[in-house]
């Protein structure tokens, strides 16, 4: 990323004179963090909101709970001796006198608070800016009160403002529901203000009993999908703030399709709900629809089809189990539908998240709008407000001109789940044309939650494109920079005679200046050293750059955009559309328009290894004279090439087939009709899936349906599903010895076939889960489910079982399917198993036999597999002590091999293997330095990294902790490690679980990264967590290191 060079009214490093002034305020640590920050930001632009996630967390719990401040970065952001630079600050002489008042359980729960905010706001993207908001609100009354040793905080309406909208935002994104219910009940009493004006010890005191209400759990979520604008988990809702089946201005008639898909593979209940338009909607009309697992349902014309309704409404959709992905078109129908007449010009309305919601204290703009008063050319505006909450809320719109003057203010009062809708808005407030103007939409009731949309349309074609709003709480100052991507630009002629160009829109959000960075991206190129232009947004302006590849960088063809400007500064927005000239075949004026809206997306919505991204309501005529054609666009948003798979279904979730490409460094490409590379029939209600096998990348994907008969587009955004990693042999092998820790013991397995009661016992101990089936029992776990103390799954299992008994002898058959099935996020190495049993019982009620293991149903990479392992339980009670498995994979054929030294370790033998061994210091709970580092032993295989089972004895990583990671093939790629330490491994109770991100930073005689860990230490009722090393003066860098072949204590 190159910095904006110097310009008028800049200061020093792309400061403005009144971010200068604010940061001369600063502390010198964190001048030079912030420096240190930036400097590192400039190498490594996909460490941005990386290092945001710094300061936010950082500075939100320094200013919360009032923790020494440190001035430190996470693993992973900073290099060398830039990582070891801690500025700590001495405890308030009040937080000693709060110890002795409060319980230790109280002191407990306090603490797990702590750990669990900063691990959502870790894990979350819309956490990020609550937390900076509270750090900003609150640091300076804590510092005051530092400097003081004060004991009464002055909590003002700001403060308590932005800590509410933080604990808002973790009800809403934490997986765990311990936490959730801690900040909900802590939110109550901020909102009431009991904590206003109170001893600071009493008011702290008062939250830790609050978060004690409730037990914390280990956070175990290792979910199937991620939730966000477009899809739902179980238990959360969507909304679509506009649908319709009606008339509108200058005779168009509106109609909206709505698509449904079940995500992850698992069969989805969904509930939707009618929100007719001007009316409160406290007990709506409901329908609920049910779709099996892999398919798409389309609705089309749904306000008709499904609610017999007339008029305009939203839709709120509620997945009631499984995951679902929500799509939706609204357009103007003309012509008869199904007719030879009929042609559609359409927009996509998305599926708006909790996330999406504009609430009390924040506020949401709306960019991009335009308006015509004499309804012949140029553009309309309409904009929709609905009411997110039974709570009736009066929500401001404030209408500006693209130079920031403020036009007038128009307001409504929503009823409980009321949708409104402004006709024409401008014309409330002016009589005059408006371009490129913008809307700030505010909240005015507190608890309030309101979902904001523009629709702009084309006054001589009728066509109209979504834009969403852009959210921001009010006064956020930042210092670090956004990189956002507009997926695809035009200069380019098309099919059927179109004439594409984009218009790019960048608007201050802020009362300064905005200097940015926008970088072409040239379509089918390698872009490593980009063409990059200076920008600047004056105040309060929002800028159109008109026809952007040409007016801006001078060039034809298609192209991606990157923008970089300062985070949370910058509402990014585009169109790209088709303009018409004389005598054009579709009858209208001159310069008439159709296109899509394209929008921006940020780092935190690209896709990663591990990660599917679906893309639902796509079809396809291969006639191309009638119904739609898809176009799938694809971004390597990677500094390297990486590999994608395209897999192409129809809707009934039959896989048509894969599409492979490889894309060089931010390279992207349009696959034009991508249906007809696996198929010469029509798909309707079709969908892709994408993902990259390189696991250091990331990339964006889209699709672009295009109506055959206009050429009008939408765009339709790809929603992410964390799928489980495809398990190496390795790893396989320590899921099936998990499976015998967990409880599924060879003496069990005698017991239960003895007594002929195998599937009532599973049953029995999973009674929610098991469904009876003719030849054995479906255990669906959904989105994942703990089993015993060590295993967390996810998905469906299938079982059929036979067996015969004779005597002390048993022999049997379980037929195992896996279906989208994972355990602990790895997925098995194949579809299915067929273990066949032979076990006898004893002298002494000790159990000896094999059992083997087989598979039909192999993967795409899986060839062959078979073996058998050997029990004796006079030697080992529960894992086995001999046998082997071997798997052929790729054409590489690799074994494990087990041995009776009963610690559940197992040899591999496999060539392709690379082996790392992680070394890290410790502390104990109670912050003294453990006596000997951690030494976790890793393979690599497939690109997967995991524990060693081979380690030799000694080793402590060999069966004490599991481990998940990435470790970058050649260059000066990071290697991110989780780790965690098995319950019960540890002396006396103690658990340890981290993760560590460095970097490569010697290959010399052997390649080894250095880098940065966090932890957490639990012990008995002792939980203590550590940053970086931030409590250790002497803190001494993790390492990993690569071995010639499976560590040992040598290395």
């Amino acid at each position: 990323m190159t910095r904006p060079h110097s310009m008028g009214g800049i200061g020093p490093k792309g400061i403005s004179p009144d971010e200068k002034n604010s940061a001369a305020a600063m502390p010198q640590e964190t001048k030079r963090t912030r420096r240190m920050m930036m400097k590192d930001l400039e190498k490594r632009p996909h460490t941005v909101f990386h290092a945001l996630k710094v300061t936010g967390c950082a500075f939100a719990l320094a200013a919360m709970f009032g923790c020494p401040v440190y001035e430190q970065s996470l693993p992973g952001t900073f290099s060398g001796d830039e990582t070891q630079n801690a500025q700590t600050q001495a405890l308030p002489g009040w937080l000693s006198h709060l110890k002795a008042d409060l319980s230790r359980q109280e002191l407990l729960e306090t603490e797990r608070l702590i750990a669990g905010i900063r691990s959502e706001i870790l894990q979350h993207p819309t956490l990020v800016g609550p937390a900076a908001s509270v750090a900003a609100d609150w640091l300076p009354a804590m510092k005051s009160l530092q400097q003081t040793d004060g004991e009464i905080l002055e909590i003002t309406p700001k403060m308590l403002g932005s800590l509410s909208r933080l604990l808002d935002g973790i009800e809403a994104a934490t997986g765990d529901h311990s936490l959730a219910t801690a900040a909900g009940r802590i939110n109550t009493a901020l909102r009431s203000h009991d904590l206003d004006g109170i001893p600071i010890d009493a008011a702290i005191s008062r939250l830790a009993k609050v978060a004690a209400t409730e037990p914390f759990v280990d956070d175990a979520s290792l979910r199937m999908t991620r939730s966000g604008r477009g899809l739902a988990r179980e238990n959360e809702a969507l909304m679509i703030p506009a649908a319709a089946h009606s008339g509108g201005a200058l005779g168009t008639r509106w109609r909206t399709d709505l698509v449904l898909t079940a995500a992850g593979g698992n069969p989805t209940s969904v509930t939707l709900a009618l929100l007719p338009k001007n009316q409160a909607n406290p007990q709506p009309q409901t329908q609920q629809i049910s779709i099996e697992g892999g398919q798409s349902r389309a609705l089309d014309d749904i306000l008709e089809t499904l609610f017999q309704f007339s008029g305009t409404a939203a839709l709120q959709i509620r997945c009631n189990s499984g995951s679902v992905a929500v799509t939706s078109r609204t357009y103007n129908l003309e012509g008869q539908a199904g007719s030879p007449d009929s042609r559609t010009f359409g927009q996509f309305v998305p599926a708006l998240s909790d996330d999406d919601a504009i609430v009390f204290g924040s506020q949401g703009h709306l960019v991009h709008l335009s308006h015509d008063p004499s309804l012949s050319r140029s553009q309309r505006t309409n904009i929709i407000l609905v009411n997110g909450g039974t709570k009736t809320t009066t929500v401001e719109v404030e209408l500006f001109t693209s130079m920031g003057q403020s036009l007038g203010t128009v307001s409504r009062s929503l009823g409980a789940w009321e949708f409104s809708q402004f006709d024409r808005v401008f014309e409330e407030v002016t009589p005059s044309v408006v371009d490129d103007g913008y809307a700030v939409v505010r909240v005015q009731t507190t608890g309030g939650r309101v979902f904001a949309l523009a629709s702009v349309v084309d006054n001589l074609t009728g066509d109209p494109v979504a834009v969403p709003a852009v959210l921001r709480a009010p006064h956020d100052e930042t210092y670090e920079s956004q990189t956002v991507v507009i997926p695809a630009a035009a200069k380019v002629s098309g099919f059927g005679d179109t004439d594409w160009r984009t218009d790019l829109v960048l608007t201050s959000l802020t009362e300064a200046t905005i200097h940015g960075v926008v970088t072409l991206l040239p379509r089918g190129e390698e872009n490593s050293a980009p063409t990059q232009l200076f920008v600047q947004i004056p105040q309060g302006q929002s800028i159109r750059y008109e026809d952007v590849l040409d007016s801006l960088f001078a060039v034809t063809g298609a192209a991606t955009l990157r923008i970089q400007t300062p985070l949370g500064t910058t509402g990014v927005s585009s169109r790209t559309y088709n303009v018409l000239g004389q005598d054009n075949a579709a009858g209208y004026p001159a310069g008439a328009t159709f296109g899509q809206y394209m929008g921006p997306v940020d780092s935190p919505r690209w896709f990663s290894f591990g990660e599917d991204a679906l893309i639902p309501h796509l079809s396809h005529d291969p006639t191309l004279i009638a119904g739609n054609r898809t176009n799938l666009g694809l971004v390597n948003t990677s500094d390297h090439t990486i590999d994608l798979e395209v897999d192409l279904f129809e809707n009934e979730g039959s896989l048509l087939g894969t599409v492979t490409i490889s894309l060089r460094q931010w390279e992207n490409v349009q696959i034009s009709k991508v249906f007809e590379r696996v198929t010469g029939d029509t798909v309707s209600g079709g969908y892709a899936v994408v993902r990259t096998t390189d696991a250091t990348g990331s990339f964006i994907a889209f699709g672009s349906v295009v109506d055959n008969t206009t050429g009008d587009p939408i765009t339709v955004d790809a929603v992410g599903l964390r799928r489980p990693v495809q398990a190496g042999l390795a790893a396989g092998g320590d899921m099936l010895m998990k499976v015998f820790e967990s409880g599924g013991s060879i003496r069990t397995a005698y017991e239960l076939l003895q007594e002929g009661i195998l599937l009532d016992a599973i049953e029995g101990e999973l009674p929610e889960f098991v469904t009876r089936t003719p030849g054995g029992i479906d255990i669906n776990l959904g989105g994942g489910a703990g089993l015993g103390e060590t295993v967390f799954a996810a998905g469906r299992i299938s079982l059929e079982h036979a067996s015969a008994v004779d005597g002390s002898h048993v022999t049997g058959t379980l037929t195992v399917d896996f279906d989208d099935m994972a355990v602990d996020g790895l997925a098995p190495v194949v579809n299915d198993l067929e273990l066949g049993l032979d076990l006898t019982q004893i002298t002494g009620n000790h159990i000896t036999g094999t059992m083997t293991l087989g598979s039909t149903g192999l993967s795409k990479t899986v060839d062959q597999l078979g073996g058998s392992l050997v029990f004796d339980t006079r030697i080992c009670e529960i894992y086995p002590i001999g046998g082997s498995i071997t798997v052929t994979i790729s054409g590489e054929e690799r074994t494990l091999t087990f041995s009776n030294r009963c610690d559940g370790g197992f040899e591999a033998d496999i060539p392709s293997a690379e082996y790392y061994s992680l070394a890290l210091s410790i502390n104990s709970c109670q912050g003294g330095k453990m006596a000997q580092r951690r030494v976790i032993n890793l393979i690599k295989e497939d690109g997967m990294v995991s524990v060693d089972p081979s380690s030799p004895p000694g080793i402590e990583g060999r069966r004490r902790y599991d481990a998940r990671g990435v470790i970058g093939d050649g260059g000066p790629f990071e290697a991110s490690i989780q780790f965690a330490q098995k319950a019960g491994a540890g002396n006396d109770g103690e658990r340890v679980i981290g993760s560590f991100q460095g970097r490569q930073t010697g290959s010399d005689d052997y390649v080894y990264y250095t880098g940065s860990y966090g932890y957490s230490v639990a012990e008995g009722e002792c939980r203590s967590s550590y940053l970086n090393g931030r409590d250790d003066p002497n803190f001494e860098p993790g390492i990993l290191m690569q071995c010639e072949g499976p560590c040992d204590d040598s290395r």
